[in-house]
């Protein structure tokens, strides 16, 4: 029993010093009044929706941006892991970050909007379209991404929850670039986890999380 107790709080300590030490050796995020946000589309289109709450596309002072919504679970400290990490990631293939909301619920993370032509387009769902010269624009894709993991990995962290879902296409002087969202689950390195799942949970995360590289699921 003793060390059960001992093994949570051990796990949680290492948590928190993960936590301090993304936010470490970077400036806080600027604060952005809601009041500057406007709706960019007229019927309030939502870009995304996941567990963490919605994405929507909105004007920041005249530039077009995407606005991360947590549900109101959401805590403070989420938001600005997320925003102190994406402070960090001077890289294309990461989204630039403006700043967040977190006076008042729901708190809201602005970062710079990327997409096709207007519209939310990911790395999902590219694979089900027809696009110009698949093979050259894939090629240049795949290479993308594998260089803004380098830069995350050369910052010491692990994005850890990286799947189709949560790589962006932007379509910039007419080819198509990926950039990496999703950041929250970022952890130091020296903070990874191993996790060693039971035979059912094996199966569970084989039939809802496709995405987890089945090397990982043991």
């Amino acid at each position: 029993m003793q060390k059960g107790k001992a093994i949570f709080y051990w796990k949680k300590w290492k948590q928190t010093q993960s936590l301090s030490q993304s936010h470490s050796g970077c400036c806080s995020p600027k604060k952005i009044n809601k009041d500057h946000l406007t709706d960019a589309t007229s019927n309030g289109e939502v870009l995304r929706a996941g567990v963490f709450g919605i994405s929507s596309k909105k004007t920041y002072r005249g530039i077009t941006v995407a606005v991360k919504e947590f549900k109101e679970n959401g805590s403070h400290s989420l938001v600005t892991h997320e925003a102190s990490v994406l402070a960090k990631m001077e890289h294309p293939g990461f989204p630039l970050l403006f700043g967040c909301c977190t006076e008042t619920k729901p708190y809201l993370l602005v970062t710079q909007f990327h997409g096709i032509e207007g519209h939310c387009v990911t790395f999902k769902s590219l694979v089900l379209r027809n696009i110009n010269d698949p093979q050259s624009e894939w090629c240049r894709i795949m290479y993308e991404c594998a260089d803004a993991l380098y830069y995350n990995h050369s910052k010491e962290y692990l994005h850890n929850y990286l799947k189709g879902d949560n790589v962006i296409i932007n379509e910039n002087s007419h080819s198509l670039h990926p950039v990496i969202i999703d950041l929250g689950k970022c952890s130091t390195i020296a903070g990874g986890k191993i996790y060693h799942l039971s035979p059912r949970d094996q199966e569970k995360y084989r039939k809802y999380h496709k995405h987890v590289a089945p090397e990982v699921v043991r």
